[in-house]
């Protein structure tokens, strides 16, 4: 009988790639699929560490922001 294992991602891990999603500008499902994550994934670890506590990883997004020319 095959059981599904539930994968388990380090706290370290979750956070980079909620900054990189930040300061991409990629969406969720691309950064998903480059990660090779499931799913929904980033939108539950949106809820678990929300940007507001996270000020850094806002800074790092609203510079790369900047630097995209406006047309």
């Amino acid at each position: 009988m095959n059981q599904r294992h539930r994968s388990e991602f380090t706290t370290t891990f979750k956070l980079q790639v909620l900054q990189e999603y930040y300061s991409s500008g990629q969406s969720k499902k691309s950064i998903e699929e480059k990660r090779d994550l499931k799913h929904g994934m980033l939108y539950s670890w949106e809820k678990c560490f929300p940007i507001e506590d996270f000020p850094p990883i806002l800074d790092i997004a609203m510079q790369d922001s900047e630097l995209i020319p406006l047309k």
